[in-house]
């Protein structure tokens, strides 16, 4: 039974990827797809979770994440940066996009944003 939960923000980013879709990867399994800006909240149980973003063949490393009951890990998904995107693609395809575990104030700064974001459509309910 989920006691925690995992949420991916996606950074919006007005060149890079915007009209690309990126897939959120929980414990090697697509659990949703994110648009730009979208935040992704999923229930999880105790204890420790892979999470991945991964576009076509282009992929963040997989972060591995520890929550306990009634925690909430945030973690941020940024893509490279115009001028260096392309050869990023070609030559580091498996740590294109970053995923990182978001800091304190990164986190309290999301949190107090407004809650009329798109959400993502969640791919494990059918």
């Amino acid at each position: 039974m989920p006691t925690a939960l995992i949420e991916v923000f996606r950074r919006p980013n007005v060149w890079v990827d915007r009209n690309a879709l990126y897939g959120v990867y929980l414990d090697g399994q697509r659990v949703a797809d994110l648009w730009s800006g979208q935040v992704l909240t999923v229930p999880v149980s105790t204890g420790t979770h892979r999470v991945q973003i991964r576009a076509a063949y282009l992929r963040s490393k997989e972060v591995t994440v520890d929550v306990s009951s009634m925690e909430r890990a945030r973690l941020t998904c940024t893509a490279p940066s115009p001028p260096i995107a392309v050869v990023t693609a070609l030559i580091r395809w498996r740590s294109y996009m970053t995923l990182r575990l978001m800091s304190q104030e990164e986190s309290d700064q999301l949190a107090r944003r407004d809650a009329d974001r798109p959400k993502p459509r969640d791919l494990r309910s059918g």
